[in-house]
């Protein structure tokens, strides 16, 4: 039952993670586009929504996985937003990385990496943007009344864990 839980977190994750990339996405396509004095094509803006919303949910699951994985044992309030941020930025560049493999396998071009390699470090910032804002909504939610206190429940186990 604890699984299902956990892959309905992770899910979610992706899902908010996505919603969130997507304007991110679609602002920086337009202020490159009429900064550089051209107005982008309903097509070009429909892909730029269609790929922020795969990275954005690819990068929050693994965040989300990552965050379940190696922040298991703590609660919102001891998480470290620099450990968070890391992740948050790993989470970023990883799929991003994984994307610009496949790209430049396809199509060799020096002058291509260069650009890739700028938006493999903007999904990184984005990444780490995201995950902060995550754990900063996480401490300011209120707490649910019939959720127990993790330090009671490890009183309770005698292994310590929960």
């Amino acid at each position: 039952m604890a699984i299902w839980r956990k892959v309905r977190a992770v899910l979610a994750m992706g899902a908010v993670w996505a919603l969130g990339w997507v304007p991110i996405g679609v602002v920086t396509n337009l202020v490159l586009s009429l900064a550089n004095g051209w107005w982008p094509p309903v097509r070009l803006l429909v892909e730029v929504v269609r790929q922020g919303a795969i990275s954005g949910a690819l990068s929050g699951m693994l965040f989300g996985t990552l965050l379940a994985l190696t922040e298991h044992r703590r609660t919102v309030a001891q998480l470290s937003a620099r450990r968070v941020g890391a992740l948050g930025v790993l989470s970023g560049i990883v799929p991003t990385g994984l994307i610009v493999l496949v790209i430049m396998r396809r199509f060799p071009n020096d002058a291509l990496v260069a650009q890739l390699a700028q938006v493999m470090a903007i999904c990184g910032l984005i990444g780490a943007a995201s995950a902060g804002t995550v754990l900063y909504l996480a401490r300011r939610a209120p707490r649910l009344p019939d959720e127990p206190d993790r330090r009671e429940l490890a009183d309770r186990d005698p292994r310590g864990s929960v």
